[in-house]
């Protein structure tokens, strides 16, 4: 299987087309793909096809499970289809579970290239004041102005109080009401835009998150840490991507960048 990897700020992924590859080898080939010892390594794979539009892109993590969407995934894909897929223009369409989600590719070079994806529109789902009574039965207190859960086209729980990252992924597991993980953001505001920890279900703690940047902005701006109709900077461990949240759209920016191609024995 030929395959390539190509990371956003840190977050890395394997990305090969579908081919004829089956449904539930995808799954264990996630696992064996991600081990950084034994594997390519990598925070999971992403698996491509061709169709009527565009491409439809299909994300699993580095445990195996399957995730609804990926915003670091989705430019990166775009920028695969380019390059690998036979597509010539700059704006790609790229479909997951999630929906569509529409991307340019600017300033491309053989390796790189600066994409914008439109991430749909973000919502709320689920009280504060349910997570913070949540998190009160494991000992947490959390004031209901500073947790936010987002969905950016899968699920988002967001802190803005300081509190480390290990921390509120432990006591969030431990509520029992994401049965099926959820992803974490602990974010500070600052003057030059949010900095921000992410870990992500299925993956674990990674160097950056695209949907995680989404979910933060949004939250920031609903909750008026933040302004609307501007990017944004959202500063990750691995690197800054951008977000603006402009008519209650999400639009993400940042770099992707191509590490290494190769062939996988399976």
């Amino acid at each position: 299987m030929k395959f390539v990897k190509l990371h956003s700020c840190g977050n890395d992924y394997v990305y090969f087309e579908q081919g004829n590859l089956k449904k539930e080898d995808l799954p264990a080939l996630a696992v064996k793909i991600s081990d950084r010892r034994k594997g390519i390594g990598s925070d999971g794979i992403i698996c491509l096809k061709k169709r009527s539009g565009g491409i439809t892109m299909r994300i699993f993590n580095a445990d195996g499970s399957e995730g609804k969407t990926c915003g670091n995934g989705v430019r990166c894909s775009a920028f695969f289809a380019k390059k690998y897929m036979g597509f010539t223009g700059d704006r790609i369409n790229v479909f997951t579970k999630s929906g569509l989600s529409p991307v340019v590719l600017e300033d491309v070079t053989n390796l790189t290239s600066m994409a914008t994806a439109k991430m749909g529109k973000p919502y709320f789902c689920r009280l504060s004041e349910e997570i913070c009574s949540a998190l009160k039965k494991t000992e947490l207190f959390v004031n209901e102005r500073d947790v936010f859960t987002v969905n950016t086209g899968n699920e988002h729980v967001v802190f803005f109080n300081g509190l480390p990252l290990s921390v509120a992924v432990k006591h969030i597991e431990a509520t029992g009401i994401f049965p099926d993980g959820v992803n974490v953001e602990c974010a500070s505001v600052t003057q030059s835009g949010i900095k921000a920890e992410v870990f992500e279900r299925g993956s674990g703690k990674t160097l950056a998150c695209g949907s995680g940047a989404v979910a933060c902005v949004f939250a920031a701006v609903l909750s008026k840490r933040a302004k609307e109709n501007q990017f944004i900077n959202v500063f990750m461990p691995g690197g800054t991507l951008q977000v603006k949240i402009s008519d209650g759209e999400a639009f993400l920016r940042g770099e992707t960048t191509e590490v290494f191609t190769g062939e996988y024995e399976i």
